[in-house]
């Protein structure tokens, strides 16, 4: 299964940090919907957890994991955040895809 996760630039807070939201899509059982055909589904909610990247040493932390993420997404999109600090970049948006 492929994942994809966005990330957004977050209100720069001090020198040395770039905080970052990162944001996936997942299934919420707990809201169904019907479907046209009477079927009920699970609704597709959008959630958020919160990283920042030192700008010294390329290091990421997980402030805020997002709701139903055991880790996997908030460490693919430090993958991401890592690769643009290589690079001297810390941009306003990226993403990740596998």
């Amino acid at each position: 299964m492929g994942m994809y996760v966005d990330i957004f630039k977050a209100v720069q807070e001090d020198d040395n940090f770039v905080y970052y939201y990162y944001q996936f899509s997942r299934l919420d059982h707990t809201c169904e919907i019907k479907t046209a055909s009477g079927k009920k589904r699970s609704q597709l909610i959008e959630v958020r957890g919160k990283l920042k990247i030192d700008k010294r040493n390329g290091d990421v932390y997980t402030i805020e994991l997002a709701e139903g993420d055991n880790g996997a997404y908030a460490k693919c999109a430090a993958w991401a955040l890592i690769r643009h600090w290589k690079k001297g970049e810390y941009p306003d948006t990226t993403y990740w895809a596998s």
